[in-house]
């Protein structure tokens, strides 16, 4: 365990996924108390705490945004970070994608059946914690967060969907959610208007930002009952404004 400060400690382990045949690395991150405490699973958690693990040296420096949320409302929450490298493009869609040239994806119900029948309960067993179970993630990690809410809707309460890679493939998504659309599933979804991850496309920002619009619209159409959108102007790709946002999320998540 590494002490973070006197309410909140980051436990580090490796999981077996025999369905995928190899190991993920779990960054735990865990309050003094966790009676009734609420869990947030996120992807991509080796770009949570650690510079060292992360993808470019910034991270979504989540452990400050848990310790700001406990000092400021007491209330406190668990997130269970599930590392994560470039095999993250097939394990985040259980679909087939592009990605430079390549085809990539298929693995997103692997990866989330795995996380929803075999991590959870490790969890629960290992830290004492049966409180509402939350997940979120950012770029293609939004994108299976917004999959893995509609798929298991009766485990998690809401789900968090930073800057999403729905260009991916944006009808597979839309056609999944509509066929198993949950209007009581609490989302959040953002995107920054300066978006891009791909410096050779000049028109990426104005794809993320066009798919974020059409995809608010269908969740409205449909009769979503609790849905935060937000667009930051100032938003690129970068974990540096997933820190940002991240505060205003965990708040959300207690209301």
């Amino acid at each position: 365990m590494i002490q973070i400060n006197e309410e909140y400690a980051i436990d580090i382990f490796f999981v077996d996924v025999p369905v995928l045949g190899y190991q993920k690395k779990i960054y735990a991150c865990i309050p003094k108390t966790t009676t009734e405490c609420p869990v947030l699973y996120m992807h991509d958690g080796h770009n949570l705490f650690f510079k060292e693990d992360s993808f470019n040296g910034n991270t979504w420096q989540a452990e400050k945004a848990l310790i700001n949320l406990y000092e400021k409302t007491g209330k406190r929450l668990a997130i269970i970070g599930i590392g994560a490298d470039d095999r993250r493009f097939d394990e985040y869609s259980p679909w087939k994608g592009i990605v430079q040239n390549n085809c990539r994806g298929g693995n997103g119900d692997a990866y989330i059946d795995w996380l929803s029948h075999s991590l959870i309960p490790i969890i629960k067993q290992k830290y004492q914690l049966y409180g509402p179970l939350y997940m979120a993630g950012s770029s293609m990690g939004g994108y299976i967060s917004m999959y893995a809410g509609f798929k298991y809707n009766y485990l998690f309460e809401k789900i968090g969907v930073f800057s999403p890679s729905f260009w991916f493939n944006f009808p597979e998504m839309e056609q999944f959610v509509k066929d198993h659309f949950d209007p009581s599933l609490g989302i959040y979804l953002d995107v920054g208007k300066k978006e891009s991850n791909d410096f050779d496309r000049i028109d990426f920002s104005k794809i993320y930002l066009k798919d974020a619009r059409e995809f608010r619209d269908i969740l409205s159409s449909l009769g979503i009952k609790n849905m935060i959108y937000l667009e930051d102007d100032e938003g690129r790709h970068s974990e540096k404004d997933w820190a940002r946002r991240f505060p205003f999320f965990l708040t959300w998540l207690f209301q």
